[in-house]
């Protein structure tokens, strides 16, 4: 982490309607989470300050809780304080699974009570499960030859789901069962029979009832893909998009997912490539179209407003696209190159983060409602937000 982007984030931001700040952080003041690279740090909107630094780790959904496994020891942080609020022992030294492309960390499962930490491998692979209530012994898994890593866990940690790798670029998911051991099927894509897959995972984003997973991967010679994995039994859909490979063209590897709060509609959005892909996931329709108003030259990702009522593209400023038509309503910071977008955790806001160190709050149909300046710098990728309480 660069010691510029320390003193950026301590020394933030002045209102632009030019009020003196506070400079001691009260309850109900909204906290944004900024990822700088292996760490993340906590501001205070209100008070314009980092009011905590917290190692490489994994966040629950809520922002409540923040998980760092280091040698034998796995602690929960407060993420608002950045204190330590309970550990637990290890019978190793375990790490949080890498499960993007870009290096992320993950391992919990949708509701937040498991979470899965990879052991070294030996010429097996080596899992924990952990209940993170904290009053369990965690659950060992020894019995694997080969290269396994963690893909996915249900809610009820009864199915665990693997990544296998093999030889060459290929690998395959395999399907875990507590108590019975690796299941000798590979799972498949129910589409078309397809067992090995190939790509880079870029995201993933579960169902609201966490049963299923929704992830998309770039491939080097081939068009991205979604893929659909149902965690309540072994199977798969893959589902491809249109564009090209990585390999050929870099904008292949900004691809971004965002699910509707019911879980009815899928987006896949490229801003770069300048296209939309629109999934009915209870009627089986889908449809691919430009992304209005044209590619962007830089890609912060995609978003669903908490209201589901507009999609919001940004990379060079933000765009509001209309859910159902996926019309262009308005557009916002559109001098800014945006590197992260958060909805207030009351979820009637949005927070952007411009690549310079600006934050603006935006009202959920793009109209700017404050901005907040800050020095020239690199200040990370907006992750999340929370109430300091």
């Amino acid at each position: 982490m660069r010691k510029t982007t320390v003193a950026l984030l301590l020394g933030f931001l002045v209102l632009a309607c030019g009020q003196a700040p506070r400079t001691t952080p009260e309850k109900g003041d909204v906290v944004l989470f900024v990822g700088v690279g292996s760490a993340v740090t906590a501001l205070d909107v209100q008070t314009h300050r980092a009011i905590a630094q917290l190692p490489r780790g994994v966040a629950s959904a809520d922002w409540k809780h923040y998980y760092v496994a280091s040698g034998q020891t796995l602690a929960d942080y407060d993420p608002i304080s950045g204190q330590v609020t309970r550990t637990l022992s290890l019978p190793g030294d375990y790490t949080l699974p890498v499960v993007t492309a870009t290096g992320a960390d993950g391992g919990l499962s949708a509701n937040g009570q498991y979470l899965v930490l990879e052991g070294p491998n030996d010429g097996s692979s080596h899992l924990l499960i952990v209940d993170t209530a904290f009053t369990k012994q965690p659950q060992r898994i020894d019995d694997l030859r080969g290269d396994f890593r963690f893909d996915a866990i249900s809610n009820d940690a009864e199915r665990l789901y693997l990544i296998q790798h093999t030889t060459g670029e290929h690998y395959y998911v395999r399907d875990y069962v507590l108590g019975a051991g690796l299941d000798p099927t590979i799972v498949f894509d129910k589409s078309d029979g397809a067992a090995a897959m190939s790509g880079l995972r870029l995201m993933g984003v579960p169902s609201p009832g966490g049963d299923t997973l929704f992830s998309v991967y770039a491939r080097k010679s081939e068009g991205a893909f979604i893929h659909q994995l149902f965690l309540d039994q072994p199977i798969a859909i893959c589902i491809d998009l249109s564009g090209p490979g990585y390999g050929g063209d870099a904008r292949a590897m900004h691809w971004s997912l965002a699910l509707s709060r019911d879980g009815g509609r899928l987006f896949a959005v490229n801003s770069t490539l300048g296209v939309i892909t629109r999934l009915d996931l209870q009627g089986g329709g889908s449809s691919t179209v430009p992304v209005d108003g044209g590619a962007m030259s830089a890609s912060a990702g995609a978003a669903l407003t908490p209201d589901g009522r507009h999609l919001i593209v940004a990379g060079n400023g933000v765009r509001w696209l209309d859910a159902n038509s996926l019309h262009t309503t308005a557009t916002s910071l559109g001098d800014w190159t945006v590197s992260g977008t958060a909805p207030a955790p009351d979820g009637r806001s949005i927070y952007v983060l411009g690549g310079d160190g600006r934050v603006a709050q935006l009202d959920l149909s793009g109209k700017v409602l404050a901005t907040f300046d800050a020095s020239p710098g690199y200040p990370g990728v907006l992750l999340g937000s929370g109430f300091f309480s």
